[in-house]
């Protein structure tokens, strides 16, 4: 709850870099809570973000990095994701809010972004089965109250300049069909001697996902 409290006080503040670093901070002290001093850490989309900012902050923490789909945004765009991407929200007394996150989580699937419901942003990328959709709205669902600022920290955290900072061996990769697929060249180049590769969607056909990490992990 505190942890939340000092993140909520921090996005009024629009501090980008402290948030990302807190998120780093929680992931280095689950790892020390299970006993791993060095591990292989695999990100992707917001998840990436925090990867990165941990292997940048406590590199000896990090044996291997995976990233997997990372945006760079123009300043018009970041700012338009950073008002209409991640809205807060509050609970209702007609369940408004879980009706938000179920159309949120679907359209994800549908546009990117999600809420631009045209033609132009139409992903055609075809929905997951209602129960993986569930999955998805029920991890929103707990979080309801902080979800927006692990959203808020990674659009804010400025990758072009944190990222040639990253010393792990690092695999760039991203997944066919990803929404964020657009910015992958420029995201691995900015890595040093990171290995850029456009891998087999996690979702769609996850055991040629695994494969693809696997190699590298493994090398």
């Amino acid at each position: 709850e505190g942890f939340a409290q000092q993140l909520l006080d921090w996005s009024a503040g629009l501090v980008s870099q402290a948030m990302l670093a807190a998120y780093a901070d929680r992931l280095a002290e689950a790892l020390d809570g299970l006993g791993i001093a060095q591990c292989d850490l695999y990100g992707t989309h917001t998840g990436g973000s925090i990867a990165a900012a941990l292997s940048i902050a406590r590199p000896a923490r990090v044996r291997r990095l995976v990233l997997d789909g990372i945006g760079l945004y123009s300043d018009e765009m970041q700012a338009e994701i950073l008002d209409r991407y991640a809205p807060a929200l509050e609970a209702d007394l007609h369940g408004g809010h879980l009706n938000w996150i179920w159309h949120f989580v679907r359209d994800t699937y549908m546009f990117w972004p999600w809420y631009a419901t045209d033609a132009v942003h139409a992903r055609k990328i075809g929905l997951p089965p209602p129960d993986v959709l569930h999955e998805k709205v029920i991890d929103v669902a707990k979080a309801y109250r902080t979800y927006h600022l692990s959203y808020r920290a990674a659009f804010r955290f400025d990758k072009r300049a944190e990222f040639p900072r990253i010393t792990r061996p690092t695999l760039a990769a991203c997944g066919e069909g990803d929404m964020l697929l657009q910015w992958h060249a420029e995201y691995a180049a900015l890595i040093p001697e990171a290995e850029a590769r456009v891998i087999p969607s996690v979702t769609a056909r996850p055991d040629e996902a695994a494969a693809a990490l696997l190699r590298f992990l493994d090398a």
